[in-house]
């Protein structure tokens, strides 16, 4: 559907509520959507406040198949600042119904609809009141009062699942992992491969996995009597790691998996 203002009539009305349009440098920035947002995975929720926040801070959007959407769009395409401007869908009845910038000032603050944006870090996303808020942005509002959903950094989930992925090669290279096996960055364990039996372990003990494997390589009897006391642990335990009580049992597995491979080594031997 087209729109009543041409995108010049559009830009030309905003330039004429402020008349520091053209000395706004940011025009051509990337309207960030949450999926360029680095390690987006590692972000939690710390709750939903009522804050005045400074609307140059806003970096992007989410809107469901609209503007910014990423969705059937190629990797690289990205959607900007003016651009957002001028596509917005109700600017025409805003243009019509508030002919000044103090109008359109008192329509950003005070319309009834919510105005809501994301956090994440320093930066916020709106989600709801987009018009408004896009307004709020070129118009050089100097403070808006929003419901504001924050997110956090988790820096211990981030450091302990960088941790277990500098050991991912390591475990591959053992036949503990397959070669195409990737981290599911929204579990705290993983699913390890002992001479084809599968464990669940948490991925902190993918160190002490490795460690061990190298000691019982060189020294196989130092995990005999964790060998004989794993044969009595229940199913459900020898089957999920997920605490250090249960560590013993691995040496059970990683005894049967050096067995295992040597096996397969001598064979390889043999036949050369």
């Amino acid at each position: 559907m087209p729109y009543k203002y041409s995108d010049e009539q559009r830009i030309e009305w905003l330039r004429s509520l402020n008349p520091k349009f053209d000395d706004q440098n940011w025009h051509d920035d990337v309207v960030v959507h949450f999926s360029h947002i680095k390690n987006f995975d590692f972000f939690i929720s710390a709750g939903t406040f009522r804050e005045k926040i400074d609307p140059s801070k806003i970096c992007g959007i989410d809107y469901s198949y609209g503007y910014n959407c990423v969705m059937y769009k190629p990797k690289d395409w990205r959607y900007y600042w003016l651009q957002f401007f001028t596509d917005l869908r109700r600017l025409d009845r805003v243009i019509d119904n508030f002919p000044t910038k103090e109008t359109v000032i008192e329509h950003i603050h005070n319309a009834k609809e919510a105005k809501t944006v994301v956090q994440y870090g320093n930066h916020y996303f709106t989600i709801g009141g987009q018009h408004r808020l896009c307004l709020a942005k070129f118009l050089e509002v100097p403070e808006i009062e929003v419901d504001v959903i924050k997110y956090v950094f988790d820096r211990v989930h981030f450091a302990h699942e960088m941790r277990f992925q500098r050991t991912i090669p390591a475990l591959q290279e053992l036949g503990f992992l397959s070669l195409d096996y990737h981290s599911d960055l929204h579990y705290d364990f993983f699913i390890i491969e002992f001479a084809g039996e599968y464990v669940s372990v948490k991925k902190r003990y993918a160190h002490y996995i490795l460690k061990r494997y190298t000691t019982l390589k060189k020294m196989p009897l130092k995990g005999f009597l964790n060998y004989v006391k794993a044969m009595d642990a229940n199913y459900y335990d020898k089957k999920r790691i997920d605490e250090d009580v249960k560590l013993y049992i691995l040496d059970a597995y990683l005894l049967k998996h050096l067995k295992t491979r040597k096996k397969l080594i001598d064979v390889y031997v043999n036949n050369q």
